[in-house]
């Protein structure tokens, strides 16, 4: 995943606090996604067969080392665990045995990911840093997540 940096603000300007997510790594792409439920019967349309299916993405897993602008020790490990991530794909397909089967997926549907998120407590945050640095990582890496799901499956 890009780098990204953003600011946690405090009462005062002193309390301010850059962070920077850097090594983002995206993992369980390689897993195929299992279907949540069973997928509505096959139709025919036009030409061809439409089917749909829901499918569970939640074994996707993120991690990030953070860097900050205070303290000492300035790296810190940041863990983002997809807990529910479900997207409904259209598949239509066109042809015959016989002269080759051509399938696309015209249609995803992602559905709200939820996140837990946890990370090293050597990265020591007041209750307000610590509820905004949550929300932010979490902002960010839907964003990113939303980015490579909708890109893999509408080529």
């Amino acid at each position: 995943l890009p780098s990204h940096t953003f600011e946690l603000l405090g009462k005062f300007a002193w309390q301010n606090m850059e962070v920077r997510l850097t090594e983002g790594a995206v993992k369980g792409l390689d897993v195929v996604p299992e279907r949540s439920g069973s997928c509505i019967e096959p139709m025919e349309f036009m030409s061809g067969m439409i089917s749909v299916c829901a499918l569970d993405l939640s074994k996707l897993h993120v991690t990030y080392s953070a860097q900050t602008s205070r303290g000492g020790r300035r790296r810190f490990w940041v863990d983002v665990r997809i807990t529910s991530a479900k997207a409904l794909i259209t598949l239509i397909t066109r042809g015959s045995r016989r002269y080759g089967i051509f399938a696309n997926l015209p249609n995803l549907l992602l559905h709200p990911i939820e996140l837990q998120t946890s990370y090293d407590r050597g990265l020591d945050l007041e209750s307000p840093h610590q509820i905004n640095f949550v929300r932010e990582v979490e902002r960010y890496t839907r964003s990113e997540l939303t980015k490579i799901i909708k890109g893999s499956y509408l080529r």
